[in-house]
């Protein structure tokens, strides 16, 4: 069961690797409101063909909903979703993707603060070892490499005082 989670998640985070990259190809020319708004609208189209294709019914989900469910999926869908798409794809927009990439690694440490703040959850040994310290020296190479990268391939590159 852990395999199949870690599976889906991998899997996502390869796919938010990628939206990074094509946001940045589209920021340029359109507005990052509009791509967000796209983005949003034909996901929930492909979502619901697969609640279709499941044989699941949208209607039937939705009644079965209580008061508390749909605050919930208020603040996922505007806190959790919309929000930071439409902050990736504006601050895209004056940075690189390399940056926006590396800023978006930041979602595993703000999920573990959360989750040991919000919930009440305890990191227990193992998962130390195995999760979060294999990636600490990861997120520092890759913080060296992107300003490197920026230093190298600014207008600045060796001059003193340059902003």
């Amino acid at each position: 069961m852990h395999l199949r989670g870690n599976g889906y998640a991998f899997t996502a985070s390869l796919m938010f690797g990628l939206g990074v990259v094509l946001a940045k190809l589209l920021s340029g020319e359109i507005d990052a409101v509009l791509v967000a708004f796209l983005s949003l609208a034909l996901g929930g189209l492909l979502l619901t063909g697969c609640l279709l294709v499941t044989g699941n019914s949208l209607f039937h989900n939705l009644s079965t909903l209580k008061r508390g469910d749909w605050i919930n999926i208020f603040l996922l869908s505007c806190i959790g979703t919309a929000l930071p798409l439409l902050f990736i794809v504006t601050g895209i927009t004056h940075s690189s993707a390399l940056v926006g990439g590396f800023l978006l690694q930041l979602n595993g440490v703000s999920a573990l603060i959360f989750a040991l703040l919000l919930l009440g959850e305890r990191i227990r040994w193992n998962q130390w070892t195995t999760r979060v310290a294999p990636l600490t020296p990861g997120l520092f190479h890759l913080s060296i490499f992107a300003y490197m990268h920026n230093a190298f391939h600014s207008k600045c590159y060796g001059k003193i005082g340059c902003h």
